[in-house]
């Protein structure tokens, strides 16, 4: 992360002062959007196919934590995974919602392996809602479809911490992205596979079942009174350099992983990757190369190479909108 990688991809340059501007009357306001932010919200919800699309200038988790206060009260039961982002935890805290934690059956569980949905069906007595997360951090998918159809049949709200996904619904290649498969509400970091700045992302209310005032209201209580043109600009041009590019720079993403592949064929480093996976993701099995991951990660600082994450077994590199050939 960034999706960028450091290159400008978007109209901001270093004028951005021009562009820091606050409510006028030309500028619209995005806590009471009517004019151009209520547009630019249309054009990116017709872009991802949902019923309306809400920016966000605190990132994920403010969406996180509005969805959760939006759809549940205080003693609702909600089923979520151990390895959830802190802002579940900090929600759960907030609305004081009873948190039941359904559990991978991966042998390698010390990574963030996606849930099956018998596991979810084990736990689903009670359970108002279901958050999960999809893709994982490093790649693995629930089967989304699945799960919806099975929270729909149960009247379960199903909200989706799709951090890491939204580059996913721009190419065929990649797996169905959580607002295809008509989750509830779902939250995504276009900050880490796009171009916008740090700390935007995008909140998708998918079904008609989800409260918009509601939704709106909890959006002013966890994002500031005074958000940023400067990050709503870079939002949109992310959102609209994606719809034109991102099909094209995420499928060379698969194509230059394989070529990284063959060049790892034969060495102790391995790809990691599963039948259904996020092609954007390059998790290295190291374990067999005589260095754990932490010590792979301090070689490739050195070289001005860095991973996202690493682990004793693992390392893990992201690719986004600003990937080239060269940085595989």
């Amino acid at each position: 992360m960034p999706g960028h990688k450091g290159i400008n991809l978007s109209h901001l340059n270093n004028d951005i002062f021009n562009l820091d501007l606050t409510e006028l009357a030309d500028t619209d306001n995005l806590h009471d959007a009517k004019d151009i932010l209520k547009d630019i919200q249309e054009k990116t919800a017709q872009i991802y196919n949902c019923r309306q699309s809400r920016f966000l200038v605190n990132g994920t988790t403010a969406g996180v934590l509005a969805s959760i206060n939006t759809s549940f009260k205080p003693g609702d039961k909600i089923l979520v995974q151990r390895n959830s982002h802190m802002s579940v935890y900090h929600a759960a805290m907030l609305t004081d919602i009873n948190l039941v934690y359904a559990y991978n059956n991966s042998p390698r569980c010390n990574e963030a392996y996606a849930l099956d949905l018998s596991e979810l069906e084990k736990h689903a007595d009670g359970i108002k809602g279901i958050v999960l997360t999809y893709p994982t951090f490093v790649g693995t998918c629930v089967d989304i479809a699945k799960i919806s159809s099975f929270a729909k049949a149960n009247n379960i709200t199903l909200i989706v911490d799709e951090a890491h996904g939204a580059h996913m619904r721009f190419s065929e290649k990649y797996p169905l992205s959580a607002e295809e498969c008509g989750v509830d509400l779902a939250v995504q970091s276009t900050h880490k596979t796009l171009c916008s700045l740090t700390q935007t992302s995008l909140l998708h209310v998918c079904s008609g079942k989800t409260d918009v005032d509601r939704l709106d209201f909890y959006l002013r209580v966890y994002q500031t009174s005074s958000p940023s043109y400067i990050l709503m600009n870079s939002l949109y041009d992310a959102v609209m350099y994606a719809s034109d590019n991102a099909g094209t720079v995420f499928n060379n993403i698969i194509t230059w992983r394989d070529e990284l592949k063959e060049m790892l064929a034969g060495t102790d480093f391995y790809l990691m990757e599963e039948d259904v996976y996020d092609w954007s993701k390059i998790w290295v099995n190291v374990k067999e190369s005589g260095y754990n991951g932490f010590e792979i990660k301090k070689m490739l600082d050195e070289k001005n190479v860095y991973v996202e994450y690493a682990s004793f077994d693992y390392v893990l590199g992201l690719g986004g909108i600003g990937t080239s050939r060269s940085d595989f």
